[in-house]
């Protein structure tokens, strides 16, 4: 998957505070028509909330590119009209992703040679990794003045 190449949907309320759901096809709204959008879970919770939405969910997409679609929105988060900007991250099953476009800066080979004795070694690795993408969201987070973030897992 190629950065950019992804249609987002934004829905303007005008509304003060805004809602954007990143995460799988799950936060996505897999198996839904465009014309159904209104079932969409973030868009129902916005609905809650008196809030526009931003569904910034990627149907396939892995946990590193969850992670950095957070960070790269964090990065324009104060320029935008709201304010509160509540966002949750939904991710996939561990492991779904890793070693590609969006983690190539992580030296895996080094941590596997150094930390992985047994196979059952192998559970550390997963959470070493999802630590290793919980530490850059909470460093993206500290960017958005008027943020409340939900984390959570779909797997």
């Amino acid at each position: 998957m190629e950065p950019g190449s992804i249609p987002f949907t934004w829905i303007l309320r005008n509304h003060s505070t805004l809602v954007v759901t990143l995460g799988d096809s799950w936060s996505w709204g897999k198996d839904i028509e465009q014309d159904q959008f209104e079932l969409v879970f973030g868009n129902r919770l916005a609905l809650s909330q008196n809030a526009d939405f931003l569904n910034l969910s990627v149907s396939g997409a892995g946990n590193q590119y969850i992670t950095q679609l957070f960070c790269d929105f964090a990065e324009v988060a104060d320029q935008l009209a709201y304010n509160k900007v509540v966002v949750v991250i939904t991710f996939t099953e561990h492991g779904r992703d890793f070693d590609g476009w969006f983690d190539r800066d992580i030296d895996y080979r080094s941590w596997l040679l150094a930390n992985i004795k047994t196979a059952s070694d192998y559970t550390e690795f997963l959470a070493w990794q999802m630590t290793n993408m919980a530490q850059r969201i909470r460093s993206a987070a500290a960017k958005i003045s008027n943020l409340e973030l939900v984390v959570g897992t779909n797997f």
